[in-house]
C-alpha cells in the first residue's frame, strides 16, 4: 500500500520548496539593489549656498573700529584691548552702526601692534518683570531673565593692528610646512 504518489511527491515539494525559492530570490534582489551603481548610491549634490553674512559686520576706517550688528537688539556692547594696554570699553544704544574710536584715555593714537575685540549686541530684556522680580526680591526670577539674556546675546570676536596710527584687519602669514 502506498501513501504516497508521485504526484503526491511533486505537490509536497513544490509547496514546500515555492516559498524558499521566492524568500531567496528576495535576499538577492535586495543584495543586488543594496550594493548599485556608485551613481545610486552617491547622495545628489546639493546646490553650493553662499555663506550666511556674520551677525555683526566689522570694519576699519582710519582711527575706527566699524561696528554694524545684523541682528535685533536694544544696546551694544564694544570691548578692544591691545598689545600697548590700551583697554577701551563703549556701551551704545541701539544696534545701527557705529564708529568706536580706537585711541588711549589721552586721546593719543593707540601703539603699533595686534588688537583684539568683543562685541555684544543685547537682546530686549522684559524690563518691567526684571524690575517688579527686583522689587520683590525674587532671586529665581531675576536669575531666569538673566539666562535668558545670556542665552540670547550675539558675540563677536576678532583681532585687528595697528599700524601707523590706523586700524586694519590682521593678515596671518601662513607657516612654512
Amino acid at each position: 500500500m502506498r501513501t504516497h504518489t508521485r504526484r503526491t511527491h511533486l505537490f509536497l515539494a513544490f509547496t514546500l520548496l515555492t516559498p524558499a525559492l521566492a524568500m531567496a530570490s528576495d535576499v538577492r534582489t535586495q543584495e543586488a539593489g543594496a550594493q548599485g551603481t556608485e551613481a545610486q548610491k552617491r547622495p545628489a549634490a546639493e546646490p553650493e549656498r553662499a555663506p550666511a553674512p556674520p551677525p555683526i559686520e566689522v570694519g576699519f576706517s582710519g582711527l575706527h573700529l566699524v561696528v554694524e550688528p545684523r541682528v535685533s537688539g536694544v544696546a551694544t556692547s564694544v570691548y578692544v584691548s591691545c598689545a600697548d594696554g590700551t583697554y577701551i570699553h563703549r556701551e551704545l544704544e541701539g544696534v545701527g552702526a557705529a564708529l568706536v574710536e580706537v585711541v588711549r584715555e589721552d586721546g593719543e593714537p593707540v601703539a603699533d601692534g595686534r588688537c583684539k575685540y568683543e562685541i555684544y549686541v543685547h537682546p530686549p530684556v522684559d524690563k518691567v518683570a526684571m524690575r517688579i522680580a527686583e522689587e520683590r526680591d525674587d532671586l529665581a526670577t531675576i536669575e531666569r531673565l538673566s539666562r535668558i539674556e545670556q542665552a540670547q546675546t550675539v558675540i563677536s570676536r576678532g583681532v585687528f593692528r595697528m599700524a601707523g596710527g590706523a586700524a586694519a584687519p590682521l593678515v596671518e602669514r601662513p607657516s612654512d610646512p
